[in-house]
């Protein structure tokens, strides 16, 4: 652990960093870097090969409920999407690498859906990763008393029913990683992997 770090968000709290180093199958060591404020507890993690890699880009189709315990490793630089929920999750400074699954993808969209409604509403996800009655909208049990969604509300109802429906197996979608940094993989023989090309965006 490095100690003594001045956090770059409170300019007074003392940031703690920790390494540790993963061996993740077809894909080799990682090092997870983990660093959290002694003042404000400003957290940021990140994923770094300790390989050289390419740039790359993974396609998967979850098609059933199996697949959401596919392994996804995403660094800070890697885009995130699921074009079948609008869903994206962007590289840049502020962003999180992470070591997770597929379902662990979807919590990510959840809770970020959930936020973005009820932005003051201060939920823990439980460990077993189940929002349980967060994830119902319905005017009575979730925005209490309000007899009727806004266009916005309305909108996440459907994308929180569909986030429900993969789980369950009842629908399929896309994941999709593009990393610059090849710091990102799809732990799957199923994965499509495309090496040696960058983003339009980074072009």
């Amino acid at each position: 652990m490095y100690k003594g770090f001045i956090c770059p968000v409170c300019r007074t709290g003392k940031l703690n960093v920790t390494f540790n180093i993963h061996e993740i199958p077809y894909f080799g060591e990682i090092m997870e870097s983990v660093a959290l404020c002694s003042g404000c507890h400003y957290r940021h993690t990140d994923v770094i090969s300790l390989q050289e890699k390419a740039p790359v880009k993974y396609i998967l189709k979850v098609e059933r409920e199996e697949d959401l315990n596919i392994r996804v490793v995403r660094s800070s630089q890697c885009k995130v999407e699921i074009p079948e929920l609008g869903a994206e999750i962007t590289p840049g400074a502020a962003a999180d690498g992470f070591i997770s699954n597929v379902e662990g993808i979807l919590n990510r969209v959840e809770d970020a859906v959930m936020t973005s409604i009820i932005p003051d509403t201060r939920q823990t996800r439980p460990a077993n990763g189940d929002l349980g009655d967060l994830s119902d909208l319905s005017p009575a049990r979730r925005l209490k008393g309000r007899k009727k969604l806004t266009s916005k509300e309305q909108q996440a109802a459907r994308i929180l029913d569909k986030i429900r429906r993969i789980k369950e197996g009842k629908e399929k979608i896309t994941l999709i990683l593009d990393d610059p940094s090849g710091n990102s993989a799809i732990i799957s023989d199923r994965a499509e992997k495309v090496e040696g090309r960058r983003r339009e965006d980074e072009i």
